[in-house]
């Protein structure tokens, strides 16, 4: 299987917004655990949750966007009013004689 080069912008910014709430929940709890009897009041360990969640959408969202690229389906990146991407796959562009297998 080749790789997919991720030239795509759109397809890229999943990804670093996925990598970027796992890092900055992770550094929060960490925070949390190590300063808990001074931070008590921030409760920063509930933001690893959200964040954990929310990097768990973009990873899988860049996920879906991949395999619909691979299957050569030109996805593109939409956003809702919420910044929440979602891939919306164009028809495939299958050659003659060709199947994709489900």
């Amino acid at each position: 299987p080749h790789m997919l080069k991720l030239r795509d912008p759109q397809a890229r910014r999943p990804l670093r917004w996925g990598q970027f709430n796992f890092v900055v929940g992770f550094l929060l709890w960490n925070l949390d655990s190590l300063y808990c009897d001074r931070l008590d009041f921030l409760k920063l360990h509930c933001f690893w949750h959200v964040l954990a969640l929310l990097g768990s959408y973009h990873m899988v969202i860049f996920m879906i966007w991949r395999r619909h690229a691979a299957l050569d389906r030109r996805p593109a990146m939409i956003s809702d009013r919420f910044w929440l991407p979602y891939p919306n796959p164009a028809e495939p562009s299958l050659k003659e004689g060709t199947t994709i297998d489900v």
